[in-house]
């Protein structure tokens, strides 16, 4: 009965333990606008940028040294970001006069 109990118990252990997945979330730039506005990760996750405009865009999100670029991305162009705990989370497309800004949060997820 013990050796159940050690065995379950090592068991559960082992998967409270396992490292928890990344994952890939996917924002849309639109015609002034990211889609969505903010996007709730974890460190560690992706966050896929998907140009849905007609005409060439770059994301970027700086705060003094804590910086990064999507680089430029053609209509229909992706741009893969990971995500850790020192990266910069509002960004911004102001390349254009009509600028605008997306946030990635740490914070749980309102429906969750």
């Amino acid at each position: 009965m013990l050796k159940k109990i050690a065995l379950s118990m090592g068991v559960a252990l082992a998967i409270l333990a396992s490292p928890v997945q990344a994952v890939e979330h996917r924002i849309e730039v639109h015609h002034g606008e990211f889609f969505p506005y903010v996007t709730y990760l974890q460190a560690g996750d992706t966050v896929r940028f998907v140009n849905l405009m007609d005409r060439n865009v770059q994301i970027k999100a700086t705060r003094h040294y804590n910086r990064w670029y999507t680089g430029w991305m053609a209509p229909l162009g992706e741009s893969v970001v990971t995500i850790n705990s020192n990266t910069q989370l509002k960004f911004q497309n102001d390349h254009y006069s009509w600028g605008f800004q997306g946030e990635l949060s740490f914070s749980p997820a309102p429906n969750s």
